[in-house]
C-alpha cells in the first residue's frame, strides 16, 4: 500500500510537472520574442510580426515577403458650447490598425495601389492588453493574407494577357528605421476649459442675425506605432489643440451662409489669451453678419488676387493634390495624375518655389500642427522641394516606386505619396503698398476699376485624423464659393 501511495504521489508530481511545462511553453508562445519593451502595443506588434514571418501561409502559397502594422491611437477631449450654455464635454479614445501584407517579392507583389489601404483600416481595443492586441492583429493579418493571395494571382494573370511596358517594381527597398519616442498622455483641465468655451460661445448671443453658432475646443494626443518585417520599429507621439468657431446665417435673398475659423496650438496654454480669443470670436461673428447684409455680387470676368487663407486653400485644393500620386497602376486607372510625367514644366512664376516640410512646427509665429515626424510607413518625413523657380522638380513619394525615383521621401498616407505642409516662397515679394499699386495697374489693363480679391475659401475643418474607420473612402469636392463686395480703398470681393 505504501508503494502504491508512492506511485500515486510520483504520478501526481509528474502530472503537475507536465502541466507546468505546458503552461511555460504556452506563456513563451504568447509572449514571443519582443524583448519586453514595456509597451504592450509594441510588444504585441513585434511578436505577431515574428509569427507572421515564420508561420503564415496557406496551402501552396508562400509566407509574406513583407508585412507591416501601423496603429494610431487618438486620445482626445472635445468641449462644445452654444450661446454660453453649459459645455458638453466628450472624452474619446480610439485605436486604428492598418495592416500591409504582401506576397511575392519587391519586383512583383500582391499590392494593388488603385485600392487605398484605408479600406483595410479597422478598430482595435484601447486597453493595453497584450493578448487581446495580438489576437486582433492575427485576425487582420489572416484576412489580409487571404486577400493578398487572390490579388497576386489576379495580377500575374493580368500581366500574362496584357502588355505593360517598362513595368516598375512594386516596393522600394529602404533601410529599417528604429526610433522609440516617449508616449505622451492626454492632459487637459476640462472644467477650466469648459468655462472658457462657454464665455467664448456667449459672444455670439449678441448677434441675433446668426441662425446657428457654436464654439468647440479639442485637446488631442496622438500616438503611432509602426512595425515591419524588415526590422523597422517606430513609436511617436504628438499633442494638438484646436479652437473652432462656427456660425451660420441667411442672406436676404435666401442664400445660406456658413463659416468656420480655427486656431491651433500644441496645448491649450499655447493658445492666445482669453481677451484675444474673445476679440477673435467677436470679429468672426461680425463678418458673418456683414456678409448676410451685403449686396449680391455682380457677374465678374477679370483678374483675381488670392490672399491670406484664400491663397493657401486655393493652392491646397487646386495644385497640391497633383503633387503626389505619381505612381503607375496596373489595371484600370481610376485616377491619373496629369502632372506625373511633366517634371521640369513651368507651373508657377519663376520667382516662386514650393516646398513640403512635414516637420515644420511653426511659421511666422503660428503653430503648425498638421505635420509629422514619421509617415504611415514608418519613414522619417523629409523636407522636399516640389517646385523650384517655378518648375516642377519632385513629387511627394511613398514606398511605391515612380518613374522619377526609387526611394521614399517620407510622404506616405495610405500607401501613396501625398502632400502635407506646403511652404510657398518668393524671391520677389511685394510690400502691401506695391501690391496695391500693382492691383490698380492690372485692373486698369483689364478695363475695370477693381479686381476680385479672394480672402477666404470654404473649408469646414473637420479635423479628422488619418487613418480613421469613419473615412473609409476619400471624396474630392469642387470649390464652393460665395462672393460679396467690400468697401476698402480699392473695391474688392471676398469669398
Amino acid at each position: 500500500m505504501k508503494l502504491l501511495g508512492n506511485f500515486l504521489l510520483a504520478s501526481s508530481l509528474l502530472l503537475v510537472s507536465v502541466l507546468l511545462l505546458v503552461s511555460v511553453l504556452l506563456l513563451v508562445s504568447i509572449q514571443g520574442s519582443s524583448g519586453n519593451t514595456g509597451d504592450p502595443v509594441l510588444n504585441a506588434m513585434v511578436d505577431e510580426m515574428q509569427r507572421s514571418k515564420s508561420d503564415l501561409r496557406f496551402e501552396t502559397h508562400p509566407a509574406p515577403y513583407f508585412a507591416a502594422y501601423f496603429i494610431k491611437e487618438v486620445d482626445e477631449v472635445s468641449i462644445t458650447s452654444c450661446l454660453g450654455s453649459p459645455a458638453d464635454i466628450e472624452r474619446s479614445k480610439t485605436r486604428t490598425v492598418l495592416p500591409d501584407i504582401r506576397l511575392g517579392d519587391y519586383d512583383l507583389d500582391s499590392s494593388n495601389p488603385i485600392l487605398s489601404r484605408q479600406n483595410s483600416a479597422d478598430q482595435i481595443g484601447v486597453d493595453d492588453d497584450y493578448t487581446a492586441i495580438r489576437r486582433r492583429l492575427w485576425l487582420h493579418t489572416d484576412r489580409d493574407y487571404k486577400f493578398a493571395v487572390r490579388t497576386l494571382e489576379w495580377k500575374k494573370a493580368f500581366l500574362e494577357t496584357n502588355n505593360v511596358p517598362d513595368r516598375l517594381p512594386d516596393l522600394t527597398r529602404e533601410e529599417p528605421v528604429v526610433k522609440i519616442n516617449e508616449k505622451l498622455p492626454l492632459s487637459a483641465d476640462e472644467k477650466a476649459l469648459a468655462k472658457e468655451v462657454e464665455k467664448l460661445s456667449k459672444v455670439f448671443a449678441s448677434f441675433p442675425d446668426l441662425q446657428k453658432s457654436k464654439v468647440t475646443m479639442v485637446v488631442r494626443s496622438n500616438t503611432i506605432w509602426h512595425v515591419n518585417s524588415e526590422g523597422g520599429r517606430v513609436r511617436d507621439s504628438e499633442k494638438k489643440c484646436f479652437l473652432k468657431f462656427y456660425g451660420t446665417a441667411q442672406a436676404e435673398d435666401g442664400m445660406p451662409i456658413d463659416d468656420y475659423q480655427v486656431i491651433s496650438a500644441r496645448a491649450p496654454g499655447d493658445l492666445p489669451p482669453l481677451a484675444e480669443k474673445l476679440e477673435i470670436a467677436g470679429k468672426f461673428a461680425e463678418e458673418i453678419s456683414a456678409i448676410r447684409k451685403a449686396k449680391k455680387a455682380e457677374d465678374y470676368c477679370g483678374p483675381v488676387l488670392f490672399k491670406g487663407q484664400g491663397a493657401a486653400e486655393f493652392l491646397g485644393q487646386i495644385l497640391a493634390p497633383n503633387l503626389g500620386f505619381a505612381e503607375d497602376y496596373i489595371g484600370d486607372e481610376s485616377f491619373r495624375n496629369p502632372l506625373k510625367n511633366t517634371l521640369g514644366r513651368k507651373l508657377l512664376p519663376d520667382h516662386m518655389s514650393l516646398h513640403d516640410n512635414p516637420g515644420l512646427e511653426s511659421f511666422a509665429g503660428q503653430t503648425i500642427v498638421g505635420g509629422y515626424r514619421f509617415d504611415d510607413e514608418g519613414m522619417p518625413g523629409q523636407k522636399i522641394t516640389l517646385i523650384e523657380n517655378g518648375r516642377l522638380k519632385d513629387f511627394c513619394r511613398s514606398r511605391i516606386p515612380t518613374r522619377h525615383a526609387r526611394k521614399s521621401n517620407g510622404h506616405s498616407v495610405g500607401g501613396h505619396g501625398i502632400w502635407n505642409v506646403l511652404e510657398l516662397t518668393s524671391t520677389r515679394p511685394l510690400s502691401p503698398e506695391r501690391l496695391q499699386k500693382r492691383m490698380k495697374e492690372v485692373a486698369k489693363d483689364a478695363g475695370l476699376d477693381y479686381i476680385l480679391v479672394i480672402e477666404k475659401l470654404n473649408d469646414d475643418y473637420q479635423l479628422h485624423e488619418y487613418p480613421s474607420t469613419e473615412m473609409k473612402k476619400a471624396y474630392y469636392f469642387t470649390l464652393h464659393t460665395r462672393a460679396s463686395p467690400r468697401i476698402p480703398s480699392l473695391p474688392t470681393a471676398s469669398i
